[in-house]
């Protein structure tokens, strides 16, 4: 191991222990309250849609419960807008627009995951990680993830591992040493809100779940 990578493992490590991004327990979900047999008033749309897909309905009541809280009429200050919180470029080549309902929307995300579980299908064979890689995307978008597994392998790290591997990276690409490397093709990314936000949907998804009333 060569002086520069000596240094780039220590800043990795430092990154991944810094207290205000990764310390603590994964962050408790707020009560549902729609009742004990119903996880959000939209069950029966992700039921339908996951019923022709590979991805469990509560799956897909994670992802909306993290990105919009079951509200349709959410819009961030990124411009995603809908339950499942779609960018609008993306949201577009799906066939979603601004006019479309709440379906249309489950429908789109869904779609999406698709895309982007076949996407990573061929680099990370383990269904439980490849899932992590999937969330992470539809997070940051596939370029960024696809940065910090590049990244991962230059240093030494498990490139088809999501949990204390590819994470870990990214947590890396919001400083210039390394989202300004040749491997990295597209820049600057918040990687800490990526790190939680996969840790966040595999929590609502786990606690969704474990319920078998719903």
């Amino acid at each position: 191991l060569d002086q520069h990578e000596g240094e780039a493992r220590e800043e990795l490590i430092t990154s991944y222990e810094d207290g205000r991004l990764t310390h603590g327990p994964v962050r408790t979900l707020a009560a549902i309250t729609f009742g004990t047999d119903s996880i959000s008033p939209f069950d029966s749309l992700f039921q339908v849609h996951a019923d022709s897909s590979a991805f469990d309905w509560k799956l897909l009541a994670a992802v909306a419960y993290k990105e919009s809280r079951f509200d349709p009429s959410v819009v961030s200050s990124a411009g995603a807008s809908g339950i499942m919180q779609m960018m609008p470029a993306t949201a577009e080549a799906l066939g979603v627009d601004t006019a479309s309902g709440v379906e249309d929307h489950i429908r789109a995300a869904k779609a999406y995951l698709a895309v982007l579980d076949t996407m990573w299908r061929g680099s990370v064979p383990s269904k439980e990680q490849r899932l992590k890689f999937i969330l992470a995307s539809y997070n940051a978008g596939p370029g960024h993830i696809k940065d910090a597994q590049r990244l991962a392998g230059e240093l030494g790290l498990d490139i088809h591992r999501w949990d204390g591997s590819v994470e870990r990276a990214l947590l890396l690409l919001a400083r210039p040493r390394f989202f300004t490397r040749a491997a990295v093709k597209n820049g600057y990314c918040r990687g800490y809100e990526t790190f939680w936000y996969v840790r966040d949907v595999v929590a609502a998804f786990a606690q969704f779940a474990k319920d078998p009333g719903r």
